[in-house]
């Protein structure tokens, strides 16, 4: 627990920790708050959402992992394999999309094992992840560490989806995520833990360009950009307005607190007085410090030759030679505790360096000036030679020094491009994302809620002024435009309803009318009726041949009779409620018989034609009633092609032509008659059906009323098809049971 605590405290950066640690939490909490999505959804939906977890998962434990490490601090030049890097999101990734298939389902024993899984994955991607790492040196591990950390992770990250399966409300809000979040931070930092590192000096590897800090920002933006590109993804799978609203302003935050830290960070970075400018100045200033002077021992050399050639300034050069020991010494002083200088490049400065001018004043304290002061002027030249060999030998270390700082600052500068480049990048891409996100958004609001706003309220307008046939739009939308469209549909259906019951009671109003003028009629008015067809009859027959010239006027008697008489019928039939009196008939075989009936009271220039397709299958129905219905649908098609046959009929169709078709259709026997005439319009297509509505000169309208009322005792109906121009279509249907059920309850009224 000891070697835990200590690799979190004292070998991470606990800054990058704590941005480790921010996106495992968000990435938990993002998977837990989807999870309830995908165990709602079925077939292809719930794999999609398994997957858009599976993805945001494993990018914020991958994330979590890269941030983490990059918050290690091993002392040594570090860099990454970028295949396996990779490798180890895939492994995440698969094992998330495995375990939390398992726990969408809900079942206590494959949660769990769902769970294992995911822990196994953790581990899987950890391990993978650090061996994408490239140090100079070897890895070791130690078993114990490792299985703890292995075990730990699988256990607690088992009893996060348990807790989800189990708990409900805010518990399960909150626990989940919470020991997800644990188990990967147990995971990662007990097996970081284990590793030792034995320094390999035949290893050499380059050390990366980019700081740490900025490696770790740029994978913690992307990630979390993944992690809300997820979860937009999944939210537009159960659009609302609501959600849409919560999900754009989350991102829009998200994405300017990324914008906003990354461009303050970059600032920081490149500004002058920052990190990189600091570093480079301070390289450039330890180039300058150690040229000479006072590093080399260049004036101390010259002081000395001075003395050899005047001995007589001795004294003077002494004092100088003191006064340029003692910088040198301030500076010796001022590298060995400098803060900033690579360890190697003070060793080199301070000992190595430093031996070699020791040993140069020795040679001048013990040796030169001794000479030169007894006069010796052979042993002094030896003693400069030496001098100067040491000097050489000290120049030699400090222009490696200086080539090797040139070099380190190269190392910075292009460190520091190739940062200030990313962070560049870094600033442009979140700008971008921004503005695209606000774009998008911009773009979805139009599409998803004001256009059809705009399309609900001119539907709304229609619908006050009385537009009943359009279509509610959106009907199938799930969100708050769908909610509102399906009770608009609700209104609009109980407007329809309402009229339609003003309309049968306006319709029942008009048939006990009817009724009551039908009574007047057949009672006051077919008596009288009778005897008129009866005085005219005997006056033909006593007049007959005796050339009277009353011929034509006893047959336009005759003709109105049997007009009075028709409309009469009309009106019986119209308000007849007696039960029908069905019988077993070949459908297509009875329509051929009525349609050769009637054929003699059409006009000959009319032709028809027919289109059986029932066949010899015997159904049940009114005989006599049905004949009314072919009568009336064949007598208006030729009417209102050539009227009553007359020549001077104004617009008589060219080529008249009726087409009579039957056909079975959805267990319905179909009877079509078809003309070629001028059409119905759509305006008297809708009063059509009202009874004393007529278009013609003669006739008192309840033709199809009277239709309709018999096909509506069949349990039927009449379907009306024209367009100006081009004809008419009039379709009887009825269904083949509803006539069996007729005649059974008519047999039990009979009983």
């Amino acid at each position: 627990m000891y070697r835990v605590i200590a690799c979190l405290t004292e070998q991470h950066d606990s800054r990058l920790v704590v941005l480790a640690a921010f996106i495992c939490v968000a990435s938990a909490f993002t998977a837990f708050w989807l999870l309830p999505l995908a165990t709602e959804a079925g077939g292809r939906r719930r794999q999609l959402l398994i997957l858009l977890i599976s993805i945001c998962t494993a990018g914020g434990i991958w994330a979590t992992h890269f941030v983490a490490m990059l918050a290690y601090d091993a002392g040594m030049p570090v860099s990454y394999d970028m295949k396996l890097t990779a490798a180890s999101f895939l492994v995440a990734g698969a094992a998330n999309w495995v375990g939390f298939s398992l726990v969408a389902t809900n079942r206590l024993g494959r949660v769990f094992a769902g769970g294992l899984i995911i822990g196994c994955g953790i581990a899987a991607m950890h391990f993978t992840g650090i061996a994408a790492i490239m140090i100079p040196g070897k890895l070791s591990w130690d078993p114990a560490l490792v299985a703890n950390s292995i075990g730990a992770g699988m256990l607690i990250t088992a009893l996060s989806t348990l807790s989800y399966a189990m708990l409900t409300g805010r518990l399960r809000a909150l626990v989940p995520p919470a020991l997800l979040t644990l188990g990967i931070c147990a995971m990662h930092f007990t097996a970081m833990s284990a590793a030792t590192v034995t320094l390999d000096p035949a290893i050499v590897v380059k050390q990366s360009n980019y700081a740490n800090s900025t490696l770790a920002i740029s994978v913690a933006v992307v990630t979390m950009l993944l992690m809300f590109g997820c979860v937009t993804a999944a939210i537009l799978q159960r659009f609302t307005i609501a959600r849409g609203l919560m999900a754009f302003g989350s991102v829009l935050v998200a994405a300017l607190a990324i914008s906003i830290t990354v461009g303050g960070y970059t600032m920081e970075q490149i500004r002058i007085g920052g990190a990189n400018y600091n570093l480079i100045s301070a390289s450039k200033e330890m180039i300058a410090d150690i040229l000479p002077p006072p590093s080399f021992i260049v004036e101390s050399y010259l002081e000395a030759r001075l003395v050899l050639a005047s001995p007589e300034s001795v004294n003077t050069h002494k004092a100088r030679l003191r006064v340029l020991r003692g910088k040198y010494e301030v500076r010796k002083s001022y590298w060995a505790g400098a803060s900033g200088v690579p360890d190697g490049f003070r060793s080199t400065l301070t000992h190595t360096s430093d031996e070699v001018v020791q040993q140069f004043w020795t040679e001048l304290d013990t040796n030169f000036l001794p000479a030169v002061d007894r006069g010796e002027t052979k042993s002094a030249n030896k003693s400069l030679a030496v001098m100067g060999s040491l000097y050489e030998a000290h120049r030699r270390i400090i222009d490696g020094l200086v080539s090797e700082s040139y070099m380190n600052l190269r190392a910075i500068e292009g460190g520091a491009l190739a940062q200030g480049n990313l962070l560049r990048n870094l600033v442009i891409s979140s700008t971008i994302v921004l503005f695209a996100l606000i774009s998008l958004a911009v773009l979805l609001l139009r599409r998803y809620v004001t256009t059809p706003m705009l399309a609900t309220s001119n539907y709304l307008s229609r619908l006050a002024n009385g537009d009943f046939e359009t279509h509610v739009p959106y009907l199938s939308r799930t969100d708050e435009i769908g909610t509102m469209a399906n009770a608009i549909e609700h209104l609009r259906n109980a407007s329809v309803e309402k009229i339609r019951l003003e309309g049968e009671m306006v319709k029942k109003g008009k048939l006990a009318q009817l009724g009551q003028l039908t009574a007047t009629v057949a009672h006051e008015i077919r008596n009288p009726l009778g005897a008129v067809k009866t005085a005219a009859f005997l006056i033909e027959r006593k007049t007959r041949d005796k050339n009277l010239g009353i011929e034509n006027p006893l047959q336009r008697v005759n003709n109105g009779i049997a007009r009075c008489d028709k409309i009469i019928t009309e009106l019986l039939d119209f308000t007849r409620t007696k039960a029908l009196s069905v019988s077993s008939q070949s459908i297509d075989g009875w329509v051929q018989a009525a349609v050769a009936e009637e054929r003699k009271n059409i006009p000959s220039q009319v032709r028809i034609t027919c289109d059986f397709g029932i066949g010899n299958d015997p159904v049940q129905f009114d005989t006599a009633r049905m004949g009314r219905v072919m009568i009336n649908l064949l007598s208006n098609a030729a009417e209102a092609m050539v009227g009553k046959g007359q020549e001077d009929f104004p617009n008589a169709t060219p080529n008249p032509e009726i087409t009579v078709t039957t056909r079975l259709l959805g267990g319905n026997i179909e009877i079509s008659v078809a003309d070629n005439g001028p059409g119905i319009s759509e305006e008297n297509i809708k009063k059509i059906r009202e009874p004393l509505f007529t278009t013609k000169s003669f006739g008192v309208g309840l033709g199809i009323p009277a239709i309709e009322n018999i096909l509506e005792q069949h349990g039927g109906g009449l379907r009306i098809e024209s367009k100006i121009g081009n004809g008419a279509t009039l379709t009887a249907w009825f269904p083949l049971t509803k006539a069996l059920e007729t005649e059974s309850k008519t047999a039990k009224e009979a009983a």
